[in-house]
């Protein structure tokens, strides 16, 4: 009768053993089935995320999050959940690690002036366990991905480069919005006025007196002295490297080409947009024997894609393009169009381009606006902006070399000037009375690989 009873009781003993082992072997399968299925669905919503950012300059971005989501790894099965919205990138150090500053369209949080710049994609589905016994409503597994483009504004990205601001707070000059960032040093003197302006740079964050001189073309910085660690908000030094834009190489310029609408050199006829070759006095020190003169003012937007102009001709020192009517053959320098500025273009050179109101200056020539309406240069070389005359509503400059920027007037009658200027070498804004935006629309010009940073929960 003992043995019968001990028999019996190990028999017990080890069906509840075997039960609590198919229960733990089901659990770990399921936890195994569970994790791989959130590690599938939040690869899916990363790429899906990146590829939004990187289509809000397209015209169905959410066409572009579909079709990455699929090449990813998500299933027809999978729900799919896209969520358009603004991404406050001034919080960044602090706040997107977790995707926290994410305010979706149309919520109560989203700022009126805002745009939307930010993608945050949800995955989800519902994955059948063992412990459920295969059925349909099984466990819900998510992941999110939150993935914008960041607001380049003034940036150096040579290694020692540097961005130098001369901006006179007392006289107006102001800064507002957007990212200043150098891989070098970044010096700041005037003591601007300065309103929700991110700032980092490889090196460091300068404060400085500036030197004034006196020329032709009015006061301009000769240089900087008593430079200083400057006490600026929300700045960072020794960041990180800013690596993540294409450089202006051969490689992009061929690529620029191919899509160019209109190819001149200097060889070609005159046709109301490209008047022919002479001499320029571009800025203070620097002047050109051999200046293309374009009169862009002729060109209107057609369509969703801004017109693409490539001027090609030997970088030897003596080339430029001037984005100024001027007809060297008659010595004229004022459109036949009027103050009426360009809009809606991109301008792509492979020497030295000077953007420069007509002579005499009459009123304001406003350059770009929202959206297609933005004007974007892309040189090879250096890039010369004297402000006089000029009404920046929407200006992008990317050069392969230096970015100079420079006036001794404010802009009377015109709002804040909305300008982005990035560089492979430096960059200089040395205009006293400036008052300049770096916050207007989305950061897509063509140079810019259109990445965001990202945060998955």
């Amino acid at each position: 009768m003992l043995r019968r009873r001990q028999t019996g009781s190990i028999a017990v003993s080890a069906a509840l053993l075997l039960l609590l082992g198919v229960l733990l072997l089901g659990l770990v399968t399921d936890t195994g089935v569970l994790f791989a299925e959130r590690g599938r669905l939040a690869t899916a919503s990363r790429a899906a995320a990146l590829a939004g950012a990187q289509a809000l300059c397209d015209d169905d971005p959410e066409a572009a999050v579909r079709v990455m989501a699929q090449a990813a790894g998500a299933r027809d099965e999978d729900v799919l959940e896209i969520t358009r919205g603004w991404f406050d990138e001034n919080d960044m150090r602090d706040a997107f690690a977790d995707g926290s500053e994410f305010v979706a369209a149309g919520s109560p949080g989203f700022p009126e002036d805002a745009v939307g710049n930010a993608y945050r994609i949800r995955l989800s589905r519902v994955v059948p366990t063992l412990l459920r016994g295969g059925r349909r409503d099984g466990v819900r597994v998510s992941a999110a991905s939150v993935a914008h483009l960041r607001n380049y504004g003034l940036i150096s990205l040579d290694p020692g480069g540097e961005v130098r601001l001369f901006l006179d707070g007392s006289t107006g000059g102001a800064l507002r919005g957007g990212l200043v960032h150098a891989n070098g040093d970044v010096i700041v003197s005037g003591s601007p006025q300065i309103r929700e302006t991110a700032w980092s740079a490889e090196g460091s964050i300068f404060e400085a007196d500036q030197v004034i001189t006196f020329g032709i073309f009015g006061p301009t910085v000769e240089r900087f002295a008593n430079v200083r660690p400057a006490a600026l908000a929300d700045a960072e030094s020794q960041a990180p490297r800013l690596d993540d834009i294409r450089p202006v190489d051969a490689t992009l310029l061929d690529e620029l080409r191919a899509a160019a609408d209109v190819i001149y050199t200097e060889g070609s006829s005159p046709d109301g947009v490209y008047y022919g070759v002479g001499a320029e006095q571009a800025t203070q020190g620097r002047s050109f024997a051999r200046t293309a003169f374009f009169d862009l003012t002729a060109i209107e937007p057609a369509g969703e894609q801004p017109t693409v102009i490539f001027y090609e001709a030997p970088d030897d020192g003596l080339s430029a393009a001037s984005l100024r009517w001027h007809n060297p053959a008659v010595n004229t320098k004022v459109s036949p169009n009027g103050p009426v500025g360009m809009r809606g273009l991109t301008f792509v050179s492979t020497v030295p381009i000077v953007v420069k109101a007509g002579q005499p200056v009459v009123g304001l020539e406003p350059v770009g606006g929202d959206g297609r309406e933005r004007v974007t240069v892309i040189g090879a070389s250096d890039v010369l902006v004297p402000v006089r005359g000029l009404d920046f509503e929407g200006l992008v400059v990317r050069a392969g070399g230096d970015i100079r920027l420079e006036g001794d007037q404010p802009v009377n009658g015109a709002g804040a000037q909305r300008i982005r200027l990035i560089a492979d070498g430096n960059v200089e804004v040395l205009h006293g009375a400036g008052d300049y935006d770096l916050d207007a629309g989305l950061a897509c010009p063509p140079a810019v690989a259109r990445l965001g940073s990202l945060a998955t929960r």
